[in-house]
């Protein structure tokens, strides 16, 4: 987006602190039945909470765009410099393509994911094509998102079972990543399930941690850049090893999959 929140440096506490408070009262709601009734949900208090957290959140994203649609209109973008992502934006709603609460809903897809723009050598991340399978298959093991939730447009049938338009459909990329139909080893860490020859046999909406079709993650390609430089330049300085097991350190199905005992590891820098 061209713009740092310096969220690490303890700056924009609020911000950062709204984002979590709106993820975690959305998953409230979607987890606990007694919540679904508007009138129990509003009664609760977190709707006044979310409301609250959605202001922040939503008005920091329009200071955001009202300073850097200043900035775009003062200063022309120069050619030979690569644009953030927020500037393309501004240069798409001038030929009348997006309107200002448009670009608000892609700023706050993108604050939410934290992306920082940087500079990246796309010919050596191309190369680094086991490290991609690696990600990959950390991704099928432990989808981020663990439901996807889609309203249905027309009636479908699923095991000689109709399912009619209108009804939300929940997807579990967490129970479609486990199936033995498109994945081998489906209990196993095993990168292998993304060579060219495997992927090519299995539907590609078998492998969905961004999501699928016209609503998936429009950062994923971006968020797999910036892993692939992460992970190749800690492994060439460290190792790695984790001190509890899958069975001990169980996922926690939030609005983001989560581990319920955080990430305890053992981290050794390399002698070689």
């Amino acid at each position: 987006m061209g713009v740092n929140i310096r969220a690490q440096l303890g700056e924009n506490k609020e911000y950062v602190r709204s984002v979590k408070d709106v993820c975690q009262l959305l998953w409230d709601r979607e987890r606990l039945p007694w919540l679904w009734p508007t009138a129990l949900w509003q009664l609760s208090g977190k709707a006044i909470r979310l409301d609250k957290a959605l202001t922040i959140v939503q008005g920091f994203s329009r200071k955001v765009i009202a300073e850097r649609k200043k900035l775009f209109g003062m200063k022309p973008r120069d050619p030979a410099k690569k644009p953030a992502f927020l500037d393309l934006l501004l240069e798409m709603q001038e030929a009348n393509s997006l309107t200002d609460n448009d670009i608000r809903e892609e700023v706050d897809t993108f604050m939410f994911e934290g992306p920082n723009d940087r500079d990246l050598t796309l010919e050596d991340l191309r190369r680094l094509k086991q490290t991609e399978k690696v990600l990959k298959e950390a991704l099928r093991v432990f989808p981020p998102v663990p439901m996807i939730a889609r309203r249905l447009h027309n009636d479908v049938e699923i095991c000689g079972e109709t399912v009619p338009a209108g009804v939300t459909a929940m997807v579990v990329p967490f129970g479609t990543h486990r199936d033995p139909k498109y994945f081998s080893r489906p209990r196993d860490f095993y990168p292998d399930h993304f060579d060219i020859d495997e992927c090519s046999r299995r539907s590609s909406y078998a492998f969905i941690p961004w999501s699928a079709g016209p609503r998936n993650c429009i950062g994923q390609k971006f968020a797999v850049l910036e892993e692939k430089v992460m992970l190749a330049r800690l492994v060439r300085r460290y190792r790695f090893r984790a001190t509890m097991t899958f069975e001990q350190n169980r996922g926690l199905p939030e609005l983001i999959l989560r581990p319920s005992q955080g990430i305890p590891l053992i981290i050794e820098r390399r002698a070689d």
